[in-house]
């Protein structure tokens, strides 16, 4: 699937900027998303999906959201640099003064919300 970035990444050591276009798999794509650092191509999404996309008025409320912690393995593929830019949009404080496995164990210990719709569907669905 494909993705746009909002920051600066270095994914499977390609680096990304900021308004690039990125293919990526779900399980690699998910955490990413859930953080804001990528959001999905609006223009690879099929007319079907797009018509089941719900307006951005029309998001789920807070209450029908889901919340949990994401899976450190799938951070392990990123760099120290990207986990700290992370940590620091997430507002975890001290990012700069921690290896990858504390960033990697303070982002996942962060609690995270995704709409209960996407939390039902399968990671192939991302």
């Amino acid at each position: 699937m494909k993705f746009i970035a909002n920051s600066l990444l270095d994914i499977d050591g390609q680096r990304t900027y900021p308004g690039c276009c990125v293919e990526l798999d779900a399980d690699t794509a998910a955490p990413l998303v859930a953080c804001g650092f990528i959001y999905p191509d609006p223009d690879d999404v099929s007319e079907d999906e797009a018509d089941e996309q719900p307006a951005a008025d029309e998001q789920p409320a807070a209450e029908d959201a889901v919340t949990g912690h994401l899976d450190p393995a799938q951070f392990e593929s990123l760099t120290a640099a990207d986990l700290r830019k992370m940590a620091d949009d997430m507002g975890i404080k001290g990012a700069k003064g921690k290896n990858k496995a504390q960033l990697i164990a303070e982002i996942c210990a962060q609690e995270v919300s995704v709409a209960a719709e996407d939390a039902a569907a399968s990671p192939d669905d991302l």
